[in-house]
């Protein structure tokens, strides 16, 4: 059979289409292959993705491949991945190959380095001390996978150990493990690192290891769903409700969580997501039985905490409509929170102000009034800006002004609202609430969420459709599919119709 003479070629731009390029004589490509070619007066290495005896266009305007550089293929997953997420989240497959294959990790790695690299033990599994109710959690889990389910893991400080006992399993029997996290700050022990904080040349270094080392424990953030696994044996998403695996600044604006399924049912292999309170997605897709639930109740003893830590867990609610009634109200504080803060300044403690916008400032003034002679104890800031870390510093944390949240205009806020509002009560000494809705849903730990998920079914919102936001300038649109077989053929409309520079964004 005589060799195509034509191919294809997936170049990393926005393109619709793909450029078409002759082959050289004697000169052998298999999709997947990395080709250099020259397009617009640049050279780019792309991917030979189709193959052709006669070309679609005059073949005297057709380039050569300059090419094959020693750059390693793209397998058939990647690419099935990268398809998937092409048409699901309708960006052009070009945009796709940019963010998960980046020519920074493409370059070779110097032989130093490898040698380096392949005298490191970089797995080390930890066979981690478990409880009974663990014990039963992995059960349930293993018999959920070996029945070809995924598991949704509902637990708080538990999920170290599972996740341990889970992956020590997997790389035992040879095959690879990803972890993905919204964010990593520190990597874990004992794992590969992929995210953000490190530098092209170790993220470089990762994905070659990756690729041609034995069996590895990734963690990772949201780009590391494309990374160049060859046997992936579990994926796990941790905080699967995080808003940080929506990519929302650049194409593809996928969903890292969504994809993670995706990516799991390439390779066969079983997905675990987990969080202490799942997000409606999540809940819906148990419903519907494409997840198995798994709940682990937290118990004294299941993991070491600090003495700081053990005091956590105070929360109240002030009913701001109530103590405006009776006169309790002086400026934006209640004279309960007034009289809390009085009481933590005397015991030398610090005390935190948040709001839900970004300017704090008003707020912080106000409190030194009050206080005049504190200085320093008092600071502000805004509710998206408040970690952990920074949380420990304070005796008490009074958050203000939440009504501003629910009273938006976008069916998400309450489950938003919700979200921070059990953040804070797990990482705060203290937590104050001022509302006017001291009887709203979100406060609710037990009921919110299956609240939220009723009110999604019955005005038809997501996660029972699904949303398609059109942006034009300043303007956007939002439009809900339902999701049935014609979902593809709807979002392909609504994309052909798009303005010319319009952002489309699926599941927004």
């Amino acid at each position: 059979m005589t060799a195509p003479s034509y191919i294809k070629v997936l170049l990393p731009l926005n393109l619709s289409w793909m450029p078409t390029y002759s082959l050289p004589d004697g000169m052998s490509v298999r999709k997947g292959d990395r080709v250099k070619v020259k397009f617009a007066n640049r050279e780019y290495v792309g991917v030979a993705y189709g193959f052709a005896d006669v070309p679609d266009l005059n073949a005297g305007r057709i380039l050569p491949v300059i090419e094959l550089p020693d750059n390693p293929p793209v397998s058939s997953e990647e690419l099935e991945l990268w398809e998937f997420v092409s048409g699901y989240y309708l960006c052009p497959m070009g945009e796709v190959c940019k963010v998960a294959s980046p020519a920074s990790v493409l370059e070779k790695v110097p032989e130093a380095t490898l040698r380096k690299l392949q005298s490191r033990n970089w797995t080390e599994p930890v066979k981690p001390r478990l409880t009974a109710p663990m014990k039963q959690a992995v059960r349930r889990i293993v018999e959920a996978f070996d029945e070809g389910k995924n598991v949704l893991l509902c637990t708080g400080v538990l999920r170290r150990q599972l996740f341990q006992e889970l992956s020590r399993r997997v790389i035992e029997s040879g095959k690879d493990v990803l972890i993905l996290r919204p964010e990593i700050s520190t990597p874990s022990d004992g794992m590969l690192c992929y995210a953000s904080m490190l530098s092209p040349t170790q993220r470089r270094n990762a994905v070659h290891l990756v690729r041609n080392g034995g069996p590895q424990i990734v963690e990772g953030e949201s780009p590391a769903v494309f990374l160049p696994f060859r046997n992936l044996g579990l994926v796990i998403v941790d905080d699967e409700f995080s808003q940080n695996y929506k990519q929302s600044f650049h194409q593809p604006f996928y969903n890292a969580r969504d994809v993670a399924f995706v990516l799991a049912g390439i390779w066969n292999a079983p997905l675990l997501l987990c969080a202490e309170y799942p997000s409606l997605e999540s809940l819906y897709n148990c419903s519907a039985g494409r997840l198995v639930r798994v709940e682990v109740e937290d118990g004294p003893g299941t993991e070491t905490q600090s003495p700081e830590e053990e005091g956590r867990g105070k929360f109240e609610i002030i009913d701001v409509s109530k103590e405006k009634s009776k006169n309790g109200m002086v400026g934006n504080f209640s004279r309960i929170a007034l009289s809390r803060m009085e009481a933590t300044l005397q015991q030398k403690g610090r005390i935190l102000l948040l709001q839900p916008w970004k300017d704090t400032s008003d707020i912080e003034i106000e409190a030194r009034k009050h206080f005049p002679s504190v200085g320093s104890k008092i600071n502000s800031m805004p509710l998206s800006k408040a970690d952990s870390k920074e949380l420990a510093k304070y005796s008490l944390v009074l958050l203000t002004n939440i009504d501003f949240l629910l009273s938006r205009q976008d069916f998400r806020a309450d489950e938003y609202a919700f979200r921070q509002i059990e953040r804070l009560k797990r990482q705060c000494s203290c937590l104050l609430v001022q509302t006017s809705e001291s009887g709203h849903y979100v406060f609710d730990s037990a009921t919110a969420l299956e609240t939220m998920l009723a009110q999604r079914r019955e005005f038809q919102l997501p996660p029972y459709t699904r949303e398609v936001r059109i942006k034009t300038g300043d303007s956007s649109r939002s439009f809900f599919l339902p999701k049935d077989r014609n979902l593809a053929k709807s979002k392909a409309e609504l994309l052909a119709k798009a303005p010319r520079g319009a952002i489309v964004d699926v599941d927004p």
